[in-house]
This record gives C-alpha cells, sequence and structure tokens, in this order.
C-alpha cells in the first residue's frame, strides 16, 4: 500500500530547530556566476571525484571507499548522547513545489535496510525553484543519514529527481549555474559515507517523502523538524533496484 504521513502528526520524539538551508539558498544565489548557462561549461560535468559504478539497473550508482571510513558519531551535536545506529539504511527524498519557483517543502525519511521507517525530517526554505527543492530535499536526506548513522555509515538513496541523481553522479552536466553550489554540496556530503549507493525510482516508490515533502509546503514555516516515523508502512523497492542494492550489500 502506498505510504503517506499524517497530516499535522509529529510523531514521537520530534525535535525543531532553526534551519539554515535558508541561509544557504541565499549563499548559493549570491555566488551564483554571471554571464548565462556558459558559466557552467567548465567542470559542470562532474562524480565529484567519486568512483561511481553503474548497477544492472542503469540508474544504480554506487561507490565505496578504499580505504573504508569507520563509523563514528555523526555531524549533529545532539547526537553525541545517542549511538549510531549501525548497518545498511535507505534514505528517500523529495522537494515539492507550488509554482516554478514557488513555495517548497522537503522531505526526507530515513529507512532501514529491511525498509522499516526509522524517521522523519521536513524542511521549508521558502520560494524557490523546483529544482532547488529537490536538491535541498538530497542533501537533507544525506545529512539525516549522517547524524543517524555516524560517518562512515552505508546508504542507498533513493529520489524521482532524475536531474539531481543524474547531476550529482555525473551523468548529467548541470546547465543552470545556480545549482552547482547545490550539487557541490551534496557530493561533499556524499564522500563522509563508507559506501554509498543512489538511484532513481518512479514516483510510487516514493509516496512517503513525498507525503512529507507536501506537509512541509502545507506547514509553510521556514525551518526544519526532525521527528520519528509517523507511518508504519514498509518501503517497498522496485525489483531491478533491490536486486542491486542486495548485490551490494553482499559485496558483490
Amino acid at each position: 500500500p502506498a505510504m503517506g504521513a499524517a497530516k499535522g502528526s509529529k510523531g514521537g520524539g520530534g525535535r525543531r530547530y532553526f534551519s539554515k538551508l535558508h541561509k544557504r539558498s541565499s549563499v548559493a544565489n549570491a555566488t551564483r556566476p554571471r554571464g548565462g548557462a556558459s558559466g557552467a561549461d567548465a567542470g559542470s560535468k562532474s562524480g565529484g571525484g567519486l568512483p561511481w559504478r553503474v548497477g544492472r539497473h542503469q540508474g544504480f550508482h554506487s561507490f565505496k571507499r578504499s580505504p573504508p571510513l569507520a563509523a563514528t558519531v555523526g555531524v549533529g551535536a545532539a547526537k553525541a548522547e545517542r549511538q549510531v545506529r549501525a548497518g545498511w539504511h535507505i534514505a528517500t527524498f523529495d522537494g515539492a513545489c507550488r509554482g516554478n519557483p514557488g513555495p517548497t517543502g522537503q522531505g526526507s525519511v530515513l529507512f532501514g535496510a529491511d525498509g522499516e521507517p526509522l524517521r522523519e525530517r521536513l524542511g521549508n526554505i521558502g520560494r524557490q525553484t523546483n529544482n532547488v527543492s529537490e536538491y535541498v530535499a538530497f542533501q537533507n536526506a544525506l545529512e539525516l543519514a549522517l547524524e543517524e548513522c555516524g560517518e562512515g555509515g552505508q546508504v542507498l538513496v533513493l529520489g524521482d529527481s532524475k536531474l539531481v541523481l543524474n547531476q550529482v553522479t555525473g551523468v548529467w552536466q548541470v546547465s543552470k549555474p545556480h545549482l552547482l553550489p547545490y550539487r557541490d554540496r551534496c557530493q561533499r556530503l556524499l564522500k563522509r559515507f563508507r559506501t554509498v549507493a543512489v538511484s532513481h525510482v518512479r514516483r510510487e516508490f516514493n509516496s512517503h517523502a513525498d507525503a512529507v515533502a507536501n506537509e512541509a509546503l502545507d506547514a509553510g514555516e521556514s525551518s526544519a523538524i526532525d521527528r520519528d516515523a509517523t507511518v508504519s508502512t514498509r518501503l517497498r523497492l522496485p525489483p531491478d533496484v533491490e536486486a542491486d542494492f542486495r548485490a551490494l550489500q553482499q559485496g558483490a
């Protein structure tokens, strides 16, 4: 069955904090190159120096750090009082935008390797474009995974934005200069994991993150909320993505 977050439900373990995402967005716009799309040509088609490998499913990309990183406490100061979650995890993301540009909302969800939903992050950066909203949702998913699983963790990240996933892995060139800072930050975050895989999925496989993003959009607050998962429906992977993920887990 399709997954959805209960509207207005805060769940257990909720935590609200002032979001720096809107500030990052303003910084990114301030550093936007002048002179149109040609300013992004040099070096804009880049996988961030990461050794990406393509899986059996063409949209599945993965890399392993060599030597591998050991898992340590994640990026959030509040995590120091909590042990990191061990083993593989799955993170999903979705960026909503009402109009383009328009009001936005970002949803990111962390699951166990078995698809059990664990944590959600609702984000809102105010008025932006759809692509920026998707990038910030992807960034949020990576930061949530780092905070919960620690530096050197292992994560599969799924989303329905081909643009974000193909630009981050270097398959597509970044033709819009204002997206370069977002791509570069996401690539820096990816390098902090021991093993990472990313894959595009159709929207029906991303319904949980979609529901969280729309809830954040309706809330209309320039802030972010972390909370325990508000629904218990397990994540369902497309068969081809699941096959690549299981092979990666087994070291194939």
